[in-house]
C-alpha cells in the first residue's frame, strides 16, 4: 500500500547579506580594513623610537668623591620617572627626544614646552650627525655665557626654589660630529668640549647642575661615539669598561661602526695618559696586536634574501642529515652553586685582565649582538664565537641556527679537555692574557648551553617549521632558569632573525606584523631579510599558536586570525620596507 507522504518543509532562507551602503556593512569595511593592513614604515619608525627613548648614561651626584650613580632607580631612568634638579646628567635620546618652541615665549623659564613629567626638562642639546663640526671655542663661550645669563636672571627674581628648565627656546643646541676622524686635530677639539661639559654637570654650581640630552636622528648610532668618549671621560673608564656600561648597566643599545674604533682608542689612550696610567687604558689589557690571530668571519651590515656570498662559506659543522636538536651542554646545576661567570659590571674596576680580551679579539667589529628582549640577543657567528664577550655581557645559552660555533680551539690535540686552571677560577675556560674564549670550551665546561641546529641553510629551500616550536621552548627554558640567550646563524638577518620573530610571536602573544617589526627595530643598523620560504614558515607559525591560544572557541581563533595579513599583502609590504634601504 503506497503512502503518501507530505511534501518536505522549505529550507530557511538565509540571513539578507547588509547592503553594501547599510552601516552594518561599513562597520565591517572598516574593521576588516584596518585589521589586515598596516603602515610598515610608520611602525617601524614608531618602534624605533621607543626602543630608543632618552635615557640616564651619567649622573654626577653631589655627595659622591667621583662621578658615580649609586641610585640604582636614577640609573637608565628618564627625566619624567626621576627627577632632581640637584643633579648633573647625561641623556642619551632620538631627536623626537628635544624640546620644541611652538611659539615665542617671554618668559625664559616657563617650561611649559619643556617639562620634565613630558620626559624633557634639558638645559643643553647636543646633535651628533655625520655633516655636524665640532664645537668651536666660540660656541662653547656663547653656551657659557648663556648659561650665567639664565642664572643672574633667576637669581635676580630671589626666588627660594631651584632654578626650573629653560623654556624650549632658551635651550642650549651644540653640534657634534657622528664619526670624527682618528686625528691630533679631532682629539684636541675634543678635550675642550668634555671639559665644557664637565663644568656643567659638576655640582655646586651657583644655581644648579645641568641636564644634557645627546642625540641623534636613529637614537644609537650617529651619538654612540660622543656617549662612549664621555664615559671614558667623566666615569674614568677603559673603552671596554665604557661598551659594558652602557650596554648592561645602563641597558641602553647602540652601535658602533668598525670605523669609530679608531678615534676611540685614541681617545682612550689620551685620557689614560692625562690620568698617567701607564698602558692603554687601566684595565691593563693587551693591544690589538699581541692577540692570537683568530679568523674573522667578515659581515655586512645589509643582507640579501636567499644565500650571499658571506653565508656561502659556512663555519666548520657537524656533520647532520637531517635538522636537530643537538649538543645540549653536559651542565647540571646544583642547589647553591653557581656557574663560573666573568664579571659584567664595570663598576667593579678589578678585572682579571683576560676578562677584556673579548674586545681585542680580532672577531669584534666594535658593537654587540642586538637585544632584542631584556633575555633575548640576536647576532653573528662572530658574537658567538667571541666566549669572553659572552660572559661579559652576562649570556648564558647560545642558540646557533645552522652554523656550528663549537669549533675546537687551535690548541686543542683531541685529549680529554683539562680543567680551568685553579689560579684564575674566574677566566673562561682558564685562559691567560693574549688567548680567547672558545665557546667549544665553554660548552664542554658547562658555563655557557648550546643549542645546535643543523642543516638549515638560508637558500630559499630548507624550513625551519619543524624546530620552532622545539627551539622556542629550549629559549623559554633557559629564561625560566634566570639565564640570558644569544641566537645566531652566519650574518643574523635571516634563519636566526626567524628563530627570534617566532619566540617573540610566542612569549609576548603577538601577531607576525608586530614581532617582526620589534626584532627589525632591535636589530639596530643591520638590516634583517628572512628569505621568503623562511617567512612564508612564520606565517603558519602564527596560525598554529592562534589555534593554541583560541583552543575550541571558534569565536576567539576568528578574532585572533581577524590580525593576520594575508600572504600577498605580507610579501610585498616587506619588500617595500626593505627596498627603501637596498637602492
Amino acid at each position: 500500500m503506497e503512502m503518501e507522504l507530505d511534501p518536505p518543509p522549505p529550507s530557511p532562507s538565509p540571513p539578507p547579506s547588509p547592503s553594501p551602503l547599510s552601516p552594518a556593512f561599513t562597520d565591517s569595511r572598516k574593521r576588516t580594513f584596518r585589521a589586515n593592513t598596516i603602515d610598515f614604515a610608520a611602525r617601524e619608525k614608531e618602534e624605533m623610537r621607543e626602543l630608543t627613548r632618552a635615557s640616564e648614561v651619567f649622573t654626577w651626584f653631589p655627595d659622591a668623591p667621583t662621578p658615580s650613580s649609586p641610585d640604582p632607580s636614577v640609573s637608565a631612568s628618564s627625566t619624567a620617572t626621576y627627577w632632581d634638579p640637584l643633579l648633573g646628567q647625561i641623556f642619551l635620546g632620538n631627536s623626537n627626544d628635544v624640546p620644541l618652541a611652538a611659539a615665542a615665549q617671554p618668559d625664559l623659564f616657563d617650561c611649559a614646552d619643556n617639562a620634565p613629567q613630558h620626559g624633557l626638562g634639558y638645559d643643553i642639546c647636543v646633535q651628533c650627525h655625520d655633516a655636524a663640526p665640532f664645537p668651536t671655542a666660540a660656541h662653547l663661550r656663547a653656551a657659557e655665557d648663556h648659561v650665567q645669563a639664565l642664572e643672574g636672571m633667576w637669581a635676580e627674581r630671589g626666588a627660594a626654589r631651584v632654578r626650573p628648565p629653560p623654556s624650549a627656546g632658551a635651550v642650549i643646541h651644540l653640534p657634534f660630529p657622528a664619526s670624527p676622524p682618528a686625528t691630533a686635530v679631532s682629539l684636541s677639539a675634543l678635550a675642550p668640549f668634555v671639559a665644557f661639559l664637565e663644568g656643567m654637570l659638576r655640582p655646586g654650581r651657583a644655581v644648579r647642575p645641568l641636564k644634557v640630552l645627546i642625540h641623534s636622528s636613529d637614537g644609537y648610532t650617529e651619538s654612540s661615539v660622543l656617549a662612549l668618549c664621555l664615559l671614558m671621560a667623566l666615569r674614568r673608564l677603559t673603552l671596554p669598561e665604557a661598551y659594558l656600561e652602557l650596554q648592561v648597566v645602563k641597558r641602553r643599545s647602540f652601535f658602533v661602526y668598525q670605523g669609530d674604533l679608531g678615534v676611540l682608542r685614541k681617545v682612550e689612550a689620551r685620557f689614560a695618559k692625562e690620568r698617567g696610567v701607564a698602558g692603554v687604558g687601566a684595565g691593563g689589557y693587551p693591544p690589538r696586536s699581541a692577540a692570537v690571530a683568530v679568523p674573522r668571519i667578515e659581515v655586512p651590515y645589509v643582507g640579501g634574501h636567499g644565500r650571499s656570498e658571506s653565508e656561502a662559506q659556512s663555519a666548520p659543522a657537524l656533520s647532520s642529515s637531517s635538522p636537530s636538536l643537538a649538543m645540549m651542554a653536559p651542565w647540571h646545576a646544583r642547589a647553591g652553586v653557581r656557574r663560573p661567570r666573568a664579571s659584567t659590571s664595570p663598576a667593579l674596576l678589578t678585572f682579571v685582565p683576560s676578562h677584556e680580551t673579548w674586545f681585542n679579539d680580532p672577531r669584534f667589529d666594535g658593537s654587540f649582538p642586538s637585544r632584542v628582549l631584556p633575555f633575548l640577543y640576536l647576532g653573528n657567528l662572530n658574537h658567538a664565537t667571541n666566549a669572553y664577550m659572552l660572559h661579559a655581557l652576562g649570556i648564558t645559552h647560545v642558540v646557533s641556527v645552522g652554523e656550528c660555533a663549537l669549533v675546537p680551539p687551535p690548541n686543542f690535540s683531541g685529549h680529554a679537555h683539562a680543567p680551568a686552571d685553579k689560579g684564575c677560577p674566574a677566566t673562561p675556560g682558564g685562559k691567560g692574557v693574549g688567548n680567547h674564549g672558545s665557546l667549544w670550551t665553554e660548552e664542554r665546561e658547562g658555563r655557557i648551553k648550546v643549542l645546535d641546529i643543523k642543516g638549515v641553510c638560508d637558500d630559499g629551500i630548507d624550513t625551519l617549521a619543524p624546530q620552532l616550536e622545539p627551539i622556542c621552548e629550549w629559549i623559554e627554558r633557559a629564561r625560566a632558569e634566570g639565564g640570558q640567550v644569544l641566537v645566531h646563524c652566519r650574518v643574523g638577518v635571516s634563519r636566526s632573525a626567524t628563530v627570534t620573530i617566532a619566540y617573540v610571536m610566542k612569549h609576548l602573544g603577538l601577531p607576525l606584523v608586530d614581532a617582526y617589526l620589534i626584532v627589525r627595530s632591535r636589530r639596530l643598523s643591520v638590516l634583517i631579510q628572512p628569505n621568503m620560504r623562511l617567512l612564508y614558515n612564520l606565517l603558519g607559525w602564527e596560525v598554529k599558536l592562534a589555534c593554541e591560544r583560541a583552543g575550541d572557541d571558534e569565536e576567539k581563533l576568528k578574532n585572533e586570525l581577524a590580525r593576520s595579513l594575508n600572504w600577498p599583502y605580507l610579501a610585498r609590504e616587506v619588500h617595500l620596507l626593505n627596498e627603501k634601504y637596498l637602492h
